[in-house]
């Protein structure tokens, strides 16, 4: 069973340096940007089906925009597709003139104000999306954003409102915070105390980082092993004798 599915395999592998990798990609060429010239594609990509307006071995890097929803990469027309490339869009400025585009991610359409995002959820929708309604989203944001700090101390400890209920964090450990705790009442002190009393993350697969002191031993023995092999000899060679 093994020869009749590995001996054809490796064919097909040794003969893979003549293969182009665009004819095995799925690829459909979907018409030409009538701004740039360059071709209009829709592919497979890292994460996904995706757009793209020119090639990766031309001198200008190629533009990606997502797939309109509702299409696929056979389905999609030239008309939806460039309206992709419209993404992301300025819709205005906030007050202290901060520009606030929208635009659609991997997890869905936003608006966004520097390295803050907002979702946006029907019946909203980022290519037609005002700067009254993005202002509000934004607002609704930064006041979920400042109701997640409980506190913040000048060391950059935080004591933080999350998903499954308040935290302490210094940016590398997440430690909950006990329920019968009022997370309002605690100290830096006692979230730095928290911190350094909880365990160091396992790495993946659950393996820990072995301590410097066994790795230590380890080489003692192994020279102590060394040393007797050499007493062992002459003992053999006085009972010849």
């Amino acid at each position: 069973m093994l020869s009749d599915f590995y001996g054809p395999f490796h064919e097909l592998i040794e003969s893979a340096d003549s293969i182009d990798r665009k004819a095995v990609s799925k690829t459909r060429a979907i018409g030409t940007d009538p701004k740039s010239g360059k071709v209009v594609s829709a592919r497979i990509g890292r994460f996904g089906p995706m757009l793209q307006i020119g090639d990766s071995e031309d001198e200008e890097k190629p533009r990606f925009a997502n797939l309109p929803e509702g299409t696929t990469i056979d389905t999609v027309s030239l008309e939806a597709a460039l309206e992709m490339f419209k993404l992301p869009r300025v819709i205005g400025q906030t007050e202290d003139g901060q520009d606030i585009k929208a635009s659609i991610g991997r997890f869905g359409p936003y608006v966004q104000v520097g390295k803050l995002y907002a979702s946006i959820k029907a019946p909203d929708d980022p290519f037609t999306i005002g700067l009254e309604r993005a202002l509000e989203l934004y607002a609704e944001k930064l006041k979920a954003e400042a109701e997640k700090n409980i506190a913040i101390f000048d060391s950059g400890i935080k004591v933080l409102k999350g998903r499954y209920g308040p935290y302490v964090t210094d940016g590398k450990k997440n430690v909950t915070i006990p329920k019968d705790v009022d997370p309002t009442t605690v100290t830096e002190e006692q979230a730095k105390e928290m911190i350094e009393k909880a365990p160091e993350k396992k790495r993946r697969g659950g393996a820990k980082k072995a301590p410097a002191k066994k790795a230590t031993a380890k080489k003692t023995s192994a020279k102590e092993t060394s040393t007797k092999k050499p007493a062992a000899k002459k003992a053999s060679k006085k009972k010849a004798e």
